[in-house]
């Protein structure tokens, strides 16, 4: 049982437009969220940025819309309703690019790993790559070298707790030319990585993969010299023991890490969906879905004594355009006034999902 530390000054989580001013002494990284039909978007954000980006690790997710970044309470004053008031402007689904920045609460040495680029400072380490995804869709080999190259950096590092994972794959229930839908060749590759990197379930944290545009796979990564507690919803089967029926490896990582041990923490939720046991629930309905995983998403959050009111950022991907407005307003009128949120249109992970949902919630 590990031993109580005295209370951390936590890293913080901030969401920007992309042109913010960047603080980059205390910068550890950056996921960059884009709509997809920006056209050359990337590199005129990108000449646009502080120098000091160009050498912090970020990773660009395109996705296919998104609709900026708004509290709880502006999205739920720009919901439709009967009665007649002031508005919000529907989203604009071509705004511009939206940032979601790790920094330290001390200076940062940035440093690079084969293809891997990271920042750390003190008891923490975030790291970004992207893979290639091969025009034939098969990327377990790729993932799995990527994987090793990760874990073989956290060890060199002194460094070797995963806290947080985020992965974006692009045609991601597409099949392969291999007769595999993207995803789960994904986990794959990144099951074998964990296995032959000695990393047991008990090691598996918090992390997401969802669906982008794009040719890359995007993978953003916060490590730690302290373990986080992982833990699971009793409602699912743990990812990492799902069934074969979804694919010949199942995902790598658990359900919720809370970081550190001591308090204040961190309660990084990973992308939760409407799943019970290992299936989807409410095929085709999806208003029901968002309250199944609003649901699994509050539950996670009372195994450490919190609420939906304290999540800090709750980030929303619905797979159609249409839905966007009602789902967020729906998850908007559960949470706290202010708690932000970044609401995106992207592909989820299995074809019956129609929404998913992550959280970052600070516990006192």
């Amino acid at each position: 049982m590990p031993t109580p530390s005295a209370p951390a000054v936590l890293p913080d989580f901030t969401l920007s437009p992309a042109l913010a001013p960047l603080d980059g002494r205390h910068l550890l990284g950056v996921l960059q969220y884009e709509a997809a039909d920006l056209g050359t978007r990337q590199s005129a954000w990108r000449a646009r940025q502080a120098a000091d980006l160009l050498t912090a690790p970020a990773i660009d997710v395109p996705f296919k819309g998104h609709a900026g970044i708004r509290t709880a309470q502006d999205w739920l004053a720009q919901a439709p309703t009967s009665a007649p008031g002031p508005r919000l402007p529907a989203p604009d689904w071509r705004e511009a690019g939206l940032q979601l920045r790790c920094h330290s609460p001390t200076p940062v040495q940035a440093g690079h790993f084969g293809a891997i680029r990271y920042r750390e400072s003190g008891a923490l380490l975030f790291g970004a790559l992207h893979i290639p995804l091969p025009a034939s869709g098969a990327c377990a080999a790729a993932v799995r070298a990527a994987y090793a190259d990760l874990f073989r950096l956290l060890t060199a590092s002194g460094k070797p707790h995963l806290v947080r994972i985020w992965n974006y794959v692009p045609r991601v229930t597409a099949i392969n030319d291999q007769g595999m839908e993207v995803y789960r060749d994904f986990n794959l590759g990144r099951s074998q990585a964990f296995d032959a990197s000695g990393y047991d379930t008990r090691h598996m944290p918090a992390a997401t993969g969802i669906g982008c545009e794009g040719d890359h796979i995007a993978v953003a990564f916060l490590a730690s010299t302290e373990a986080g507690l992982n833990f699971e919803n009793p409602r699912q089967i743990s990812a990492y023991r799902y069934p074969a029926v979804h694919g010949p490896r199942p995902p790598s990582f658990a359900r919720a890490t809370a970081w550190p041990h001591g308090r204040p923490q961190w309660l990084f939720i990973s992308g939760t969906a409407s799943i019970i046991g290992h299936q989807t629930v409410h095929i085709d309905q999806v208003m029901a879905q968002t309250r199944e995983a609003l649901n699994n998403v509050r539950l996670l959050l009372a195994a450490r004594g919190a609420s939906l009111h304290d999540v800090d950022l709750l980030t929303l991907y619905v797979r159609h355009a249409r839905d966007v407005a009602a789902v967020a307003a729906h998850v908007a009128a559960a949470l706290a006034p202010q708690t932000r949120m970044l609401v995106t249109q992207a592909d989820i992970c299995r074809n019956d999902l129609l929404v998913e949902m992550e959280a970052l919630a600070r516990v006192a």
